[in-house]
């Protein structure tokens, strides 16, 4: 028997540190420090080997889901915490930021070879997020083309951006970036962002402009 209860645990010790399903960042080693929510601060810190100094206060997005809900793309995730109690805040050290990118036509354009719109990052949670794009391609993140919003409620975050804004073709490739807010005494607002971690993917939005239609098309009367 107590060799069963040995061989069970070296068979389950394995999968709860890395069987989690989440969607994780393309850094994937990122992923593996989080077996689940950590609530006891100075264990954590014993335990976790973080890529950069300031990673632990920028929870995981885990159970990450995307769909079009009146008129607006919207983005939900559960925050998985690596440190206790993270909060949001591009403009106060200690906390973590979210910035997302749009790829609306499928072309190599904009950032990163691709995308052309972006919000987040610029405005706190109690703020509306800007959408700004297309985004040029140098020195630039374009006009403000409308507004988002991000909800954070308990351990849940949504992001709602609306279509008017994006003019999509109908594919949306998204780019979410998560970032850690730090001190800088140097920096005009006093704190600056740390890149932590990167999710992608693609959500299908079919519009009344991304649908093709015949040109001569139109409502067929009913018969009589």
């Amino acid at each position: 028997m107590r060799s069963t209860a040995v061989l069970l645990l070296s068979i389950l010790i394995p999968c709860l540190s890395g069987c989690r399903s989440v969607l994780a960042p393309e850094q994937a080693s990122t992923a593996l420090h989080v077996a689940g929510p950590q609530r006891d601060n100075r264990a954590s810190a014993a335990r976790a080997e973080w890529e950069t100094p300031s990673q632990g206060q920028v929870p995981v997005l885990g159970g990450i889901t995307t769909e079009v809900e009146n008129g607006q793309w919207v983005v939900r995730a559960t925050i998985i915490p690596r440190d206790p109690s993270p909060f949001y805040s591009v403009s106060q050290a200690g906390a973590w930021s979210l910035q997302l990118f749009l790829n609306t036509d499928q072309q190599p354009t904009g950032y990163a070879d691709g995308y052309e719109f972006e919000t987040g990052w610029w405005a706190d949670e109690v703020e509306p997020f800007a959408v700004r794009g297309p985004i040029p391609g140098c020195c630039d993140w374009g006009r403000v083309s409308g507004y988002a919003g991000l909800q954070i409620i308990g351990n849940r975050v949504t992001v709602r951006v609306p279509l008017s804004a994006i003019a999509d073709d109908g594919s949306l490739n998204w780019r979410l970036e998560t970032f850690s807010t730090f001190a800088c005494p140097g920096c005009p607002s006093g704190v600056t962002a740390e890149f932590s971690d990167l999710y992608t993917g693609t959500t299908s939005v079919l519009t009344a402009n991304s649908v093709p239609r015949d040109a001569q098309a139109g409502r067929i009367p009913r018969a009589p």
